[in-house]
């Protein structure tokens, strides 16, 4: 859908080529357009608008042209106020206002064209409207010159111009100021010919060269801006056809309201005044009924006032809007005042008719709500002091409690939708929203004691856990002989004892509300279960120290026996009797000895005790072996050393002998 323009003239404006609906060789034919023929008889009565537009092509899209015609507005016949009507319905529908006027822009021209723009400032002002946004002062059967056109027309303008400034005070200052803006431009035309004059069926081949020239070089400039001339408002945002015919249609209503109001621009403006300040009494007179309205929907709001209240209310209210149009309007109109008067007074009545009967229905339903009210109180001082005791309220949990008050809430509103005489579903809803808001205050109270009863629990819960697991680790630490021997009976006692005030104190300080009953049963409970391990605890680490000092007792004869074989291996023939590997073999059977006894006289033998001691022995065993083999070999190489020196003796003494 595209943009569209209006444009209008106040004799004749027809279409030309191209998107008009004319291709090349269409000169000649018969000009379809408004009705025309040559007489002085006017033939334009009011405002004609030719039904289709006409689409011109343009960057953004289409440009939509509609064609409007006005009466001529200079005519004898016509009267001012017919004029300044057709000027205002003119203004209103187009945004290309073209004055045609024959040989030269005369004094009455420039008269009309004064109350014209005087026109289309009021109404400009009256509907958010740029007055004029194109004008056109299109001159016909021009003689003055031989330049026509646009140039001749610049000209021409510039002389009117000239000829208004140059009298002091200017006569037409409106005209002259619509005249100086760079959208107002004027083309001179030449005389049509004889032959269309005299009778004519209004053919373009009745029409003299020249005119036929100036017509095309006119309607073609006109199209090709047709886009630049889209009716805007006078922030220059585009009118949809929507929005210029509610305009439209008001300022019709406007007319046939105020008869006599369109004399002269100034009564226009007063009465579009008036106009102005009667709508906004209306609006506000609105507005008041829709805040009076609500307030009756709202029962709370409703009884405050009874209906001899509101009534005088409206009185006060219809009172004060009919003094401030009295003192806004110019030129007050006693009859628009009474209309509106009377047209206030039948709305307010109407309206406390039906206020009557909200009222009386809302105090009936008030009963009703009360008595629900009271039945629900009685039920939360119930469930609050169920709240109260710490072995009840754990019995039901926040969300089984909620699905109560939910059960609760529906039988309460279901008894009131009984009551009621017109239930109202506002109303039952709003009590619902009153009795849900009561029900989650208490759930929330309700949820802090059951939070408080369940933290105080779970404090206890956590304790024992804590303890539990302090007694694992203990018990653990009691299966390990090296761990174990290290914290006697006496000082695994103190341990557990500050271990269990140390939980309790955290008890007392992580529970909201302390209760002496619970700390005491839990101590109790946690002492039994700390004497109960001490008593194991005490077998253990009895079993653990027997233990002990047999594997120690083990380690000294493994040491003595080390003792003893470390010095023979100091003398060389008491180690070079022993051979390594047989010495190896000796300590295997001593240490088999040694664990054979361990294991004898273990109470509660234990293999990973037996496999860590066999290790150790082990160990000692191979590091003394070691240092054994370098002894051994040592001394066999001083055995070795000694016995050659012997022998080269003995070769010495036997050579000796012989000589």
């Amino acid at each position: 859908m595209g943009t569209g323009a209006l444009i209008s003239g106040t004799d004749w404006v027809g279409a030309w080529e191209g998107s008009w609906g004319f291709g090349a060789g269409d000169w000649l034919a018969l000009v379809e357009g408004f009705e025309w023929r040559a007489d002085e008889e006017r033939v334009t009565n009011g405002v004609w608008a030719w039904s289709q537009p006409f689409w011109v092509p343009a960057k953004s899209g289409k440009v939509a042209v509609l064609l409007v015609d006005t009466e001529g507005s200079m005519d004898i016949e016509s009267n001012k106020e017919t004029s300044i009507k057709l000027s205002a319905f003119s203004m209103l529908l187009s945004s290309y206002q073209i004055l045609n006027t024959g040989c030269r822009v005369k004094d009455p021209d420039l008269e009309y064209l004064e109350m014209f723009v005087q026109v289309a400032e009021v109404v400009g002002e009256a509907y958010g409207l740029e007055p004029i946004q194109h004008l056109d002062l299109l001159v016909r059967d021009w003689s003055s010159s031989r330049v026509l056109g646009a140039q001749g027309g610049e000209q021409h303008l510039r002389q009117v111009r000239q000829k208004l400034e140059a009298r002091s005070p200017c006569k037409h200052p409106k005209a002259l100021e619509a005249l100086k803006r760079s959208s107002s431009c004027c083309y001179l035309m030449p005389f049509p010919g004889e032959r269309i004059t005299m009778g004519s069926e209004g053919t373009l081949r009745d029409m003299g060269e020249n005119f036929r020239e100036s017509l095309r070089d006119y309607v073609t400039t006109l199209v090709s801006s047709a886009s630049q001339h889209v009716q805007t408002d006078r922030h220059r945002e585009m009118l949809t056809g929507t929005q210029l015919a509610a305009k439209i249609k008001n300022l019709s209503d406007v007319m046939k309201k105020h008869r006599f109001g369109f004399s002269s621009p100034c009564q226009m403006a007063i009465t579009f005044h008036n106009q102005r300040v009667v709508d906004s009494a209306r609006t506000d007179h609105a507005v008041f009924l829709r805040e009076k309205d609500g307030l009756s929907r709202r029962m709370v709001d409703c009884l405050t006032m009874d209906p001899s209240a509101m009534a005088e209310q409206f009185e006060e209210q219809r009172r004060s809007l009919l003094e401030r149009c009295w003192k806004e309007m110019k030129e007050p109109e006693e009859t628009l005042l009474t209309a509106l008067e009377a047209e206030l007074t039948q709305e307010d009545q109407t309206f406390l008719e039906t206020y009557g009967g909200c009222y009386q229905c809302h105090a009936n339903n008030q009963r009703a709500m009360d008595s629900a009210r009271r039945d629900h109180a009685d039920f939360l001082r119930e469930k609050d002091g169920l709240s109260q005791c710490m072995v009840d309220c754990l019995k039901v949990d926040p969300s089984t409690m909620a699905e109560q008050f939910v059960q609760q809430r529906r039988s309460l509103l279901e008894r009131c939708w009984k009551e009621m005489k017109e239930p109202e579903e506002t109303l039952l809803t709003a009590l619902e929203a009153e009795l849900t808001q009561e029900d989650q205050t208490f759930l929330e109270t309700y949820g802090g004691c059951y939070q408080c009863h369940a933290n105080n629990q779970r404090a206890m819960d956590s304790a024992r856990r804590d303890h539990a697991d302090f007694l694992r680790e203990k018990d653990g630490l009691s299966r390990r002989m090296v761990d174990c021997l290290k914290v006697d009976p006496s000082t695994m006692a103190e341990q557990l004892v500050e271990k269990r005030r140390s939980l309790l104190e955290r008890c007392w300080k992580e529970m909201k509300e302390p209760e002496e009953t619970l700390l005491t049963a839990l101590e109790a409970e946690l002492t039994q279960e700390d004497q109960t391990f001490l008593e194991t605890y005490g077998g253990c680490y009895q079993c653990h120290a027997n233990n002990q000092s047999l594997m120690d007792s083990i380690r000294q004869d493994h040491a003595l026996f080390l003792g003893v074989k470390d010095a023979q291996s100091q003398h060389m023939f008491s180690c070079l009797t022993v051979t390594p590997s047989a010495m190896a073999e000796q300590f295997v059977e001593k240490r088999r000895s040694l664990l054979g006894r361990c294991r004898e006289e273990m109470k509660e033998p234990e293999e990973t005790l037996l496999t860590a001691l066999e290790e150790e022995l082990t160990r000692e065993a191979d590091i003394f072996l070691e240092t054994y083999r370098k002894r051994y070999l040592y001394h066999l190489t001083n055995l070795g050393q000694k016995l050659g020196q012997g022998l080269i003796l003995l070769f010495a003494a036997k050579s000796s002998f012989r000589d």
